[in-house]
């Protein structure tokens, strides 16, 4: 194998791990927007929860 074929397979290689990192990235990223979201409907329902009781408590 000639060093140019040799060069031009690892330039492939490394654009191939970029775009597979890059779409590792995009999953990770959205992971963690729905975990957020998810954590801010939580925090909700715990308030929601909190108040219901608080108002059942005062009856």
């Amino acid at each position: 194998m000639s060093l140019r074929t040799t060069v031009l397979s690892q330039m492939l290689e490394i654009r191939e791990l970029q775009a597979a990192d890059l779409r590792r990235q995009t999953v990770i990223s959205e992971l963690l927007r729905i975990d957020h979201r998810r954590s801010t409907e939580i925090t909700e329902l715990r308030t929601a929860l909190q108040g219901q009781v608080t108002a059942l408590q005062g009856q």
